[in-house]
């Protein structure tokens, strides 16, 4: 019997740390104004609840069609998102 697990998602590399931490609190950010939980936000996305909360503290790479499924959520355009957000 095989169990068809996913691969586990690649971890951040740590010149990439700080972007991603910034990615993540800007997606928990807009999720809290929302008044939505990480659950709800993973099934809206499409993600798994463990991956969703692992964005949201920037602890995995993920999609950019994952970002931009976010986004449309939340109507904000990718420059708007990305625009106080630094490295």
């Amino acid at each position: 019997m095989t169990l068809n697990v996913s691969p586990r998602p690649k971890e951040i590399e740590t010149e990439h740390q700080n972007l991603m931490r910034g990615i993540g609190k800007k997606i928990k950010s807009l999720r809290y104004e929302k008044k939505k939980s990480y659950i709800e936000m993973a099934r809206l996305v499409n993600v798994s609840r463990n991956n969703y909360n692992l964005i949201e503290l920037g602890k995995i790479y993920f999609k950019f069609s994952t970002l931009l499924k976010i986004l449309d959520y939340h109507e904000i355009s990718v420059s708007d998102f990305f625009k106080d957000i630094s490295n």
